[in-house]
């Protein structure tokens, strides 16, 4: 999940473009921007370590939000679609969070 400082540092004209923009009649970009912080299971940053993608097609099946998201450790630090996590394994009712430090766009919204 992306600081409120992450979703700040977004220049304002493109959180209202992701906002305005339907990528479907009943769903906006901006929700698929914020679908691609998610993926099913629950994943531990030492886990996470090990890997090289988690998401559709590579922890999960093929198909929802769009493709994987990306993972490199670099420098002891975990980067997930180049955010880096500031806070990991954050229990809560619905899952497990890592905190990260800017919002992912997802290039097949940037592209559309």
């Amino acid at each position: 999940a992306p600081t409120d400082e992450a979703f700040e540092a977004l220049p304002p004209e493109t959180l209202e473009e992701l906002r305005g923009r339907q990528v479907s009649p009943t769903v906006s970009a901006l929700v698929l921007v914020l679908q691609h912080h998610t993926v099913a299971g629950q994943w531990r940053s030492t886990e996470l370590r090990k890997l090289e993608a988690v998401g559709p097609g590579r922890t999960e099946g093929a198909g929802g939000h769009g493709g994987p998201i990306a993972i490199l450790v670099k420098g002891g630090d975990i980067k997930v679609d180049g955010a880096t996590v500031i806070g990991a394994d954050i229990e809560a009712s619905n899952g497990l969070i890592h905190v990260i430090d800017r919002v992912m766009i997802p290039e097949d919204v940037n592209s559309s």
